[in-house]
């Protein structure tokens, strides 16, 4: 297999966001900004242990030594906001992921400290490229160059 790697990194541009419910956490919720020491002992959804994010997340958190009050774990960062949304805590998840939940109920702030995702398109070797995957792959480069997620 080959991998094309597609890499760019979030920063506070808000790029990753907190999706916090207001109700549950009005001060974080008035924050334009979140620093993710602000999480230490607050009630938050995360992604599972087995999740490469969650890795990340958990890495983080322990060089900054905060502690959250992890209440749920999910496969999903759709459902963890969903879970927000219920008024299950905060959690953290991608821009892109978190401005649909938006709302009355949901805010999503950028974080303050960076947080890094990969994308990566993989190709079989032993074959040749057809045109097709060659485009697709061109088209979401300039698709994540251009839009929010870079």
């Amino acid at each position: 297999m080959t991998a094309v790697s597609i890499r760019h990194h979030d920063r506070a541009s808000g790029a990753s966001a907190v999706c916090g419910c207001d109700s549950c956490n009005p001060p974080l919720g008035k924050k334009s900004v979140i620093s993710l020491k602000d999480l230490h002992g607050e009630r938050v959804v995360l992604l599972v242990r087995q999740s490469f994010v969650r890795h990340q997340i958990d890495d983080v958190l322990a060089s900054l030594d905060v502690e959250p009050n992890v209440v749920l774990a999910t496969p999903s960062s759709t459902i963890a906001c969903a879970l927000v949304a219920a008024g299950a805590g905060i959690t953290l998840v991608g821009k892109s992921t978190a401005m649909p939940f938006a709302g009355s109920q949901v805010v999503a702030r950028p974080i303050k400290e960076a947080l890094s995702s990969g994308y990566a398109i993989i190709f079989p070797e032993s074959e040749q490229r057809l045109q097709l995957a060659d485009a697709f792959a061109n088209e979401l480069r300039e698709e994540i160059r251009c839009s929010d997620l870079s």
